[in-house]
């Protein structure tokens, strides 16, 4: 645990620090910034996307603890499951508890795959499984639509609607294999993969100065902000 506090912590309170400067140069462009109290608060609710590596840290502590006593990793899914369909019916308090309860089980699910010997049955099929988990995105995201939702899924409290979540998962385990074995895509992928992590914590500081930037310039066209951010 030591490796992964220092591989995850320190990324964890750089961005938060340039996250939240970048917060205080934007002023009034800023939808949610955050006060120096909630910076110095970050050792118990994140900021932002940062969360993601907060939440990691707590689920390689937790999990780690519980394979002391549960070796089997089916056990280990099952425990997760049921922790998940507990943290869409009830919210609990408590942020990190919350977090626990809900992605615990898409860690241990991606691990429960690899362990498990499906991967011939992910080759064969991976055609059926690739369109039926497209299809039921698709008809997820159109229905979605038009129940004009106020918010994009929570995080936090998904309720129902986070049992798209898994199919997301499902989708990448039939389709990546694949897309590896194309000359064209597989060494693209596998270098983007690598890098995943740095990709998604400096899109949105990159974005929003971007963002800012053009505000501070007087362009607020939606069009333009799309294509140069």
């Amino acid at each position: 645990m030591k490796y992964k506090t220092i591989a995850l912590g320190i990324p964890y309170i750089f961005y938060s620090i340039v996250q939240f400067i970048l917060q205080s140069i934007g002023g009034s462009t800023v939808r949610n910034p955050a006060s120096f109290s909630e910076l110095l608060g970050i050792f118990h609710t994140p900021l932002g996307v940062s969360w993601y590596l907060y939440v990691l840290w707590w689920i390689y502590a937790t999990l780690g603890v519980l394979t002391l006593w549960i070796k089997n990793h089916n056990y280990l899914l099952t425990v997760t499951i049921i922790a998940y369909g507990v943290s869409m019916i009830v919210t609990v308090g408590i942020y990190i508890v919350q977090k626990l309860l809900l992605w615990s089980f898409f860690f241990i699910l991606g691990y429960w795959l690899r362990k498990s010997e499906l991967t011939k049955f992910w080759e064969k099929y991976w055609k059926l499984i690739t369109s039926s988990t497209l299809l039921i995105i698709a008809i997820f995201m159109i229905l979605w639509e038009l129940s004009k939702p106020d918010f994009y899924i929570s995080y936090d409290t998904p309720g129902l609607l986070g049992l798209i979540f898994p199919i997301s998962i499902l989708l990448a385990f039939a389709s990546y294999p694949i897309m590896n074995q194309i000359s064209k895509f597989g060494p693209y992928f596998r270098k983007l993969g690598k890098d995943s992590i740095i990709i998604y914590l400096l899109h949105v500081p990159i974005v929003s100065v971007t963002r800012i930037l053009l505000l501070k310039l007087g362009i607020d066209n939606i069009f333009i902000h799309i294509c140069i951010g």
